[in-house]
């Protein structure tokens, strides 16, 4: 029996903590495959996902767990954890407080009119920031791996059981809408920080 069927969206909380801080990441998915073991979501995730985050956080940044839970179709089932091994950054260097994020925005998003995907990123390095901008090398790496993670996780990807998108709900329709990743995306040239964050979460 799936866990989760072709078209189930599926939300997914990935959780870790960087300078002793507790942060979260949100994302939303759509099953391309019948999920029969939660391990093929985890290892997807994991692989497809947040291992292409590592090359600009740092050491001091990890991902302890995913909690998963089916959004659409209704009724949403309850939230689920889901240990991983931690998916630790890559780069050298000390990190940046978690409140002072990497924003990668507008992921190409189909027939979506003006929505856009955001998501907020800690643990950059310090030593990549100067003039009030990140450095012209980071910026190349943040490109890099945001089409990497176009490429495995966009519409048409190459990835087994998921596809990236957004879920929107407008108040004027009843149900939430997905729009899948199509295209490239964006990334801010200096950090972001949200104001309404609650301490903590990222």
């Amino acid at each position: 029996m799936a866990i989760y069927s072709v078209n189930d969206i599926v939300r997914i909380r990935a959780v870790g903590t960087v300078n002793g801080e507790e942060f979260e990441n949100i994302v939303n998915f759509r099953i391309k495959t019948a999920i029969t073991d939660i391990t093929q979501l985890r290892n997807e995730v994991v692989e497809q996902f947040l291992k292409a985050i590592r090359p600009f956080i740092t050491s001091q940044c990890r991902y302890l767990h995913i909690n998963h839970k089916r959004m659409r179709p209704g009724p949403e089932t309850t939230e689920e954890m889901v240990i991983i091994d931690p998916v630790v950054g890559t780069y050298s260097g000390n990190a940046m407080p978690h409140q002072m994020a990497v924003l990668i925005r507008h992921w190409g998003i189909a027939d979506a009119g003006p929505v856009h995907g955001r998501i907020y990123v800690p643990g950059w390095p310090v030593e990549q920031f100067t003039d009030g901008l990140f450095t012209t090398a980071y910026r190349s790496t943040l490109l890099g791996q945001m089409n990497s993670i176009l490429t495995r996780n966009g519409l048409g990807g190459t990835n087994t059981y998921t596809e990236l998108g957004i879920l929107y709900n407008q108040r004027a329709e009843p149900d939430l809408r997905f729009f899948q990743a199509t295209d490239h995306c964006q990334y801010g040239l200096y950090p972001a920080v949200q104001r309404r964050r609650r301490p903590h979460i990222t």
